[in-house]
């Protein structure tokens, strides 16, 4: 089962911040280069266009954040998405030693010691709903205020 990122006009907001950032890196580009070639130029050139491609790939990751698996639930583990760069981690549910549900975010205390914190409110109150159900079958959650 797939939990989705919940919906925030914030990130389609920075996705386009960061579209308008690589078109006026492209405008940047454009004038250096109407200033005559050297090879001053075209290596400010190649750094311009290095953020340009940076610039492009952050704001189409913003702008698809809602189509991205925050949460899967497996039938033995889950995997949580960390981000851009990083990979998702794998959780296994008999490795889950307690959780907690504190300042809407659910911290998995496993038992190599290691706390793993998800943000709840990242999540729809449906999806969470789900989550606690199927976390609730494998260890209890507890709520602290």
């Amino acid at each position: 089962m797939d939990l989705k990122y919940r919906e925030k006009g914030i990130w389609k907001t920075t996705g386009v911040q960061w579209l308008g950032l690589a078109l006026l890196n492209i405008i940047c580009i454009l004038f250096i280069i109407t200033m005559g070639v050297s090879t001053l130029t075209l290596i400010v050139a190649l750094i311009i266009g290095c953020n340009v491609v940076l610039s492009v790939i952050i704001g189409t990751y913003y702008l698809r954040l809602t189509d991205i698996t925050y949460i899967q639930l497996e039938n033995d583990m889950l995997l949580v998405h960390k981000g851009i760069i990083r990979l998702k981690k794998k959780i296994n549910y008999h490795d889950i030693e307690e959780s907690r549900i504190s300042e809407n975010k659910l911290i998995l205390i496993l038992t190599s010691g290691k706390e793993i914190e998800i943000n709840l409110d990242l999540l729809k109150i449906k999806d969470f709903d789900k989550l606690n159900i199927k976390l609730s079958e494998h260890v209890e959650v507890r709520k602290i205020n």
